[in-house]
């Protein structure tokens, strides 16, 4: 039955006010804070060319079928009479917000466009004068108030639908919701940029689901904010939350107590009033930047949305701001190089002290170790770049990528680890990272758990994996004076007193002496020498081997 109908939509509408305020309380509304600055100038452009346009018919004063183009061609004609009382209306809205700023520039118009409309109406045209049947007036209002009839009529109509037809409704009014939440939610974002404030979306999709809720109830429609509605509100004074109380009890007393007033108010007069928010609404800063080359590719984003808006809609028009602001980035980040420097072992030597020997082989063979500095994103975007210059130095023994300043990976660019790690290791050569064993650093502890549950981190080694590039470069410098040196020159790498640059410029007798004092001491790898602050009452010489000098408080 028509009845039976009327009460599904009802329920349609309830449960997507439910959905409403459940993802309100769900905080499913934060994603939209990080819509881009270029779709949300976008949409204010094209909310102010759907205004102006939806306007031109009642300010010519001709019927909604008549088509643009003739319009624009002068083939549908017009009434002199609402032109006239557009442009003054237009007029008076505009001197009227210069001059006075006490009464809203807007009522000053309508009383001017009003006071026009009855003038000519006296002088030329006393049709103008009748309520009955005038299509260029606002016309009579009902003034009854609505009765929350449907919701007894809902309650007693739901407790004999069976649950399987419940879930005929369930996905609409999921829909319902979501585009009602959007078209709020991106509402928000519009008037923050013009007001300056910042809206809370849990209590903006809350308030909007208990709205929508007491409309089911007086058998209502939905309801959702409009970027249109909110724009002229703004334009015309309204800059809190309070001005959407005040609209709300305007309406009620229209309804109750000005509707013989109202509908006097010409329809024309209001296009012009509206044609005024239009033109002010315009984010005239974004057409400034048309003719630069550098803002050009965000000014594609903002005219797409603005086109979206007029032959679409809003949440289109944002959906396809969107994916354009998304490619835009992503070439971007393709068209940066990954690498930031690099380097050879012949540039650049670990921190440790070598002998002569060592550092002659590292001179020889330097070129043996690259270093690769690499920064920002290594994602699908920028992964073929970095394999294509690697692909140089698969001859390398040591390739070391620097990840210090790298703060995402995806899965491509764990994949394209693996495979480094995979064709370095194939010819027996090595892959090290840098900076990946960082405790204390969330990010990079981030990143190496990423890497271990994919499977990289054993591709490549434990082994290989350094807190720091120096420990990388000192641990292939080891590796390759190890290769390079005989057996017979190892052995050779234990030094006399007069080999150290302290005891060169000595003389026999005098080196002779300071032997007196000096004692050998052998120490275990790992074993701890002393600590920054003991008491210590002698000089170490180191005559074989190494040692790390560690600052702070590393054990």
């Amino acid at each position: 039955t028509a009845e039976a109908i009327l009460l599904m939509v009802a329920a349609t509408i309830l449960l997507a006010a439910i959905f409403q305020i459940v993802m309100g309380l769900m905080g499913g509304g934060r994603l939209i804070k990080y819509i881009p600055f270029p779709v949300v100038s976008g949409i204010m452009n094209g909310v102010a060319v759907l205004i102006f346009l939806s306007q031109i018919r009642p300010f010519f004063g001709v019927d909604d079928s008549v088509s643009f183009s003739s319009l624009l061609t002068w083939q549908a004609g017009f009434n002199p009479v609402t032109v006239a009382v557009g442009i003054v209306t237009i007029i008076a809205t505009v001197y009227a917000g210069r001059l006075i700023r006490v009464i809203p520039a807007a009522l000053i118009g309508v009383g001017v466009g009003i006071a026009t409309n009855f003038f000519i109406g006296f002088i030329v045209s006393p049709e103008l004068l009748q309520p009955q049947n005038n299509p260029l007036i606002v016309g009579p209002i009902p003034s009854a108030l609505p009765t929350p009839d449907k919701a007894m009529s809902f309650i007693n109509f739901a407790a004999e639908i069976p649950l399987s037809k419940w879930a005929y409704i369930i996905i609409p009014a999921l829909t319902l919701s979501i585009l009602a939440s959007l078209d709020t939610l991106l509402t928000s974002v519009v008037a923050d940029m013009e007001t300056k404030t910042k809206h809370n979306s849990k209590r903006e999709l809350i308030g909007q689901g208990i709205g929508n809720l007491g409309s089911a109830l007086f058998g209502g429609l939905p309801a959702a904010g409009t970027t249109t509605v909110t724009m002229v509100n703004i334009k015309n004074g309204g800059r809190t939350r309070l001005s959407g109380v005040i609209n709300s009890v305007s309406v009620l007393l229209v309804v109750l107590v000005l509707s013989p007033a109202v509908k006097w108010i010409p329809l024309s007069a209001l296009a012009g009033i509206l044609m005024v928010t239009a033109v002010q609404m315009v984010d005239y800063k974004s057409l400034i930047l048309f003719g630069k080359k550098s803002t050009l590719e965000n000014m594609i984003i903002v005219l797409a949305v603005t086109v979206s808006m007029v032959i679409f809609d809003l949440v289109i028009a944002v959906g396809i701001g969107l994916v354009i602001a998304c490619l835009l980035f992503v070439r971007e980040q393709i068209n940066k190089t990954i690498i930031r420097r690099k380097f050879t072992g012949e540039d650049i030597h670990s921190k440790k002290v070598r002998t002569q020997e060592a550092m002659r082989i590292l001179e020889e063979h330097g070129h043996q170790i690259k270093v690769y500095e690499l920064c920002d994103a290594l994602f699908f975007g920028t992964c073929d770049k970095l394999l294509t210059e690697i692909e140089k130095d698969y001859d390398s023994k040591f390739i070391i990528l620097d990840l210090k300043r790298v703060n995402t990976i995806d899965l491509t660019g764990t994949q394209l680890l693996r495979q480094i790690a995979e064709r370095v290791e194939d010819k027996g050569h090595h892959l090290l990272l840098a900076y990946m064993d960082m405790p204390g650093d969330r990010n990079k502890e981030r990143l190496r758990s990423y890497m271990e549950d994919v499977g990289v981190t054993d591709v490549i080694g434990r082994s290989h994996i350094f807190p720091a590039t120096d420990d990388a470069l000192e641990w292939a410098e080891d590796l390759l004076i190890k290769e390079e040196m005989s057996g017979v020159q190892r052995d050779m790498q234990i030094l006399e007193l007069r080999d150290i640059s302290v005891f060169q410029d000595l003389s026999p007798e005098q080196l002779h002496l300071v032997q007196h004092y000096v004692r050998p001491v052998s120490s275990r790898k790992g074993e701890i020498i002393f600590r920054e602050g003991e008491p210590g009452d002698g000089i170490y010489f180191i005559l074989s081997g190494y040692v790390s000098v560690f600052t702070g408080n590393r054990d």
